[in-house]
């Protein structure tokens, strides 16, 4: 019997109640009780999508092919939307999947025939069935994006992520892939200027950051941002020193708190592979 998925809620992160959420891939090895394999999840991907961001069908394809070797062998994926609590939009854990670790010969060769043949075949039925609930909630969550949201503020968003979803496992190898602009918009700061982008003072904004201790705690994940600078007005566009500017004071930001910055796409990563 499946149980139920256990979540830490901090501060104003809310927890779906959809479908997506509530979903939970369930272990081959549990289902035909079988001794599970030793770190059978041995790597996990978070994906952390900003409703504010502007998203064009063409960044939409390359999102999804980006993404679709996911979830591999052993991992487990987690996404999350976050958006200030307006117009019906807020954070919230979006769904959760994993798909079991291939079983190695030295294991196969250890059980009965009947229990070789069920679990292979559990196996290859998961693969299917996760990676197909992965893209629906991807691309539900993609359709529930709100350009027209007043604010982002994205560093309270990311703060409260990095406290509960990214926290609540003992995975080590993990990678985080933010959608999202960065172009934050809150109380503590804004990177707009009359509805323009604004210079960045990069020292001043990471003495911000600080000062209402908003950096967030990323246990050693690879990172990447895919969208950074993507402006929603495509006749107006963000200039080479404004979005240099922008890409340092996230490199800064994700760099102080513990992340290991592999690409900041702008807007779209050139990475094939996370």
């Amino acid at each position: 019997m499946k149980k139920p998925i256990q979540l830490v809620i901090l501060g104003a992160l809310l927890v779906s109640t959809t479908s997506w959420a509530s979903m939970e891939s369930s272990s081959c090895y549990q289902q035909l009780e079988l001794k599970m394999p030793e770190n059978n999840i041995n790597k996990a991907l978070y994906i952390f999508i900003d409703q504010t961001m502007p998203l064009n069908a063409r960044m939409q394809s390359t999102l999804n092919e980006l993404l679709s070797e996911h979830p591999k062998r052993g991992e487990q994926v987690r996404i999350a939307r976050f958006s200030p609590n307006i117009k019906g939009q807020y954070t919230e854990l979006a769904y959760e999947g994993f798909l079991d670790s291939k079983p190695s010969e030295a294991y196969l060769y250890h059980l009965r025939d009947e229990d070789n043949r069920a679990l292979q075949t559990c196996i290859e039925a998961q693969k299917i069935k996760v990676k197909q609930a992965m893209q629906s909630a991807i691309k539900h969550n993609l359709q529930l994006i709100d350009t027209q949201l007043p604010r982002t503020e994205l560093l309270y968003a990311l703060k409260r992520l990095s406290e509960t979803v990214l926290v609540n496992d003992q995975i080590e190898n993990k990678t985080v892939l933010i959608i999202s602009d960065g172009l934050e918009n809150s109380e503590v700061t804004s990177f707009y200027r009359r509805r323009n982008i604004a210079p960045i003072n990069v020292e001043k904004e990471i003495a911000k950051v600080n000062k209402h201790e908003l950096v967030a705690n990323w246990h050693g994940a690879n990172l990447y941002m895919f969208g950074l600078g993507n402006i929603k007005d495509e006749r107006r566009h963000i200039k080479p020193s404004q979005l240099e500017m922008l890409k340092t004071f996230w490199n800064s930001y994700f760099s102080a708190g513990g992340a290991v910055v592999k690409e900041l796409g702008t807007p779209a990563v050139l990475t094939r592979q996370l």
